[in-house]
């Protein structure tokens, strides 16, 4: 059966993709920055949206460990940047 959850899950796809087109096709270090962070933020709310429409609490811890190593990926791209990487 299709509901809601489902409908919300496959918008929430559509922008990962996005986003993962973002991160390859970035003309600037910092546009790969936000498509990451938005696919990383988009796969948190995905998993979360799994765990709810089927009762898996481990999707939703996995969720959680994803919203929490976001600003650690960050970090580290912001410091390579810094640092004179790939522009």
């Amino acid at each position: 059966m299709f509901n809601l959850l489902n409908l919300a899950g496959l918008i929430v796809v559509l922008a990962i993709s996005l986003a993962f087109f973002r991160c390859l096709r970035g003309p600037t270090l910092y546009d790969r920055l936000l498509g990451a962070l938005f696919a990383g933020t988009g796969g948190a709310a995905l998993l979360i949206l799994m765990a709810v429409s089927g009762q898996n609490n481990s999707l939703l811890d996995a969720g959680f460990v994803l919203v929490v190593l976001a600003p650690v990926l960050t970090l580290m791209m912001i410091a390579k940047g810094l640092r004179g990487g790939d522009k």
